[in-house]
């Protein structure tokens, strides 16, 4: 913490170790008369706990900055007011580059729906179904972010528990593919149980 005070970097009310040497580090990066993509995402995490990561970048030779806001709830996706704060934060007048443009957006790019077919082992009780989706929703949570790509095989390793013989995913077929400032939410995840075998 005192360091990152020497940097102008005051931990926010439970804010956890690993996010404030993030913002320290992005502060770091980002000191300089221009401002800097570090700069801003800094500027973006420092606005709400609610803020799990964010991505300055310009598209083509526009001089405009664009911010995206992966949130921490409600499935990645920022919600109008936590995107009104970070907004509120980047323009502020002693934040903002008098020359440059800022637009604040969502970084939730696509909603994916999932099926796959599973197997289970015979002694393996149907309603273990359930609670596979539900596994599957809170390991999503716990790793994807900004630039994470959605895989058949990361979601056949997420629901190969205890109990399960084989997983075929028929959907997605293959990758979907998450640029850096963008992110994939879950949509609907429906999984058919072929039978049990060992």
């Amino acid at each position: 913490e005192n360091l990152a005070v020497f940097y102008d970097v005051e931990r926010m009310t439970g804010e956890l170790d690993d996010r404030l040497k993030r913002r320290v580090i992005l502060a770091i990066q980002g000191r300089s008369t221009g401002g800097t993509k570090p700069r801003y995402e800094g500027i973006a995490m420092g606005a709400s706990l609610r803020v799990a990561s964010a991505v300055a970048f310009i598209e083509g030779t526009r001089p405009v900055v664009n911010i995206a806001v992966y949130s921490t709830d409600n499935g990645g996706v920022a919600d109008a007011g936590l995107l009104e704060t970070v907004r509120a934060a980047v323009n502020a007048d002693d934040k903002r580059m008098l020359s440059d443009t800022i637009v604040v957006r969502a970084a939730v790019f696509s909603t994916v729906n999932i099926t796959a077919d599973v197997w289970l082992l015979p002694e393996t009780p149907d309603t273990i179904l359930a609670a596979l989706v539900s596994g599957l929703r809170e390991d999503w949570a716990a790793e994807t972010g900004l630039g994470f790509d959605l895989t058949p095989a990361w979601i056949t390793a997420r629901l190969m528990k205890s109990g399960v013989q084989n997983v075929v995913v028929t959907s997605p077929s293959a990758p979907v593919v998450a640029p850096p400032q963008n992110a994939i939410a879950l949509g609907t995840i429906t999984l058919t149980n072929r039978g049990r075998a060992f």
